[in-house]
């Protein structure tokens, strides 16, 4: 059986690298929104951001699961922040599809 300490390192390090890939993503979107001329900005504002709010809420589980995780690694034998590392590295994981599926349909597919 796994030990809880290798689950949570595991999950420390792949959070924290995928929060740096997330970057990748807003930088994306900010490039792109920005190739925009000033008319064309205001029209297509709204969709940029909600792509950006999914992007940095990624980001943010990503921040938080490291967190937790960190927590959890200077506690030991926390079941409450072991689960609570677990489902914020999952909701990072599902925002990071959503946000990745989302900017590359806006980047390849805007009109």
């Amino acid at each position: 059986m796994v030990a809880h300490q290798d689950v949570v390192i595991t999950v420390l390090g792949a959070a924290a690298g995928l929060a740096g890939l997330v970057l990748v993503f807003l930088g994306i979107v900010v490039t792109t929104f920005q190739s925009y001329n000033t008319v064309d900005a205001a029209t297509v504002l709204p969709g940029f951001r909600r792509d950006a709010k999914v992007t940095l809420g990624s980001f943010a589980f990503g921040l938080v699961s490291v967190g937790l995780s960190t927590a959890w690694l200077l506690t030991r034998n926390n079941q409450g922040l072991y689960i609570a590392a677990i489902a914020a590295f999952v909701g990072q994981l599902l925002l990071l599809v959503l946000a990745a599926g989302l900017v590359t349909k806006r980047v390849l597919w805007a009109q």
